[in-house]
């Protein structure tokens, strides 16, 4: 299974979790702390995403069961004769 970020795909959520969050500027204060702001925005972009993944799975499991429907012959679909 891959990944979507926008319109790019990665084979890994580690790929896709890092070309995400380069594209967040860290913001750091005075005493080269991280703010916390962009911290919980990591945050919600990771909750976004787990929210996703689990959408991509249900998707992913409702095709297969199509096409396992598609698979199964719908009454008599052939005549003898």
């Amino acid at each position: 299974m891959g990944y979507q970020v926008g319109f790019q795909c990665f084979d890994t959520l580690q790929e896709a979790q890092d070309y995400k969050y380069s594209s967040v500027a860290p913001v750091i204060n005075q005493n080269n702390q991280l703010i916390q702001q962009n911290q919980r925005l990591i945050e919600q972009h990771e909750a976004k995403d787990e929210i996703i993944l689990q959408s991509l799975q249900q998707n992913n499991e409702l095709i297969a069961q199509m096409y396992e429907q598609e698979d199964e012959p719908e009454g008599s679909q052939y005549l003898d004769g």
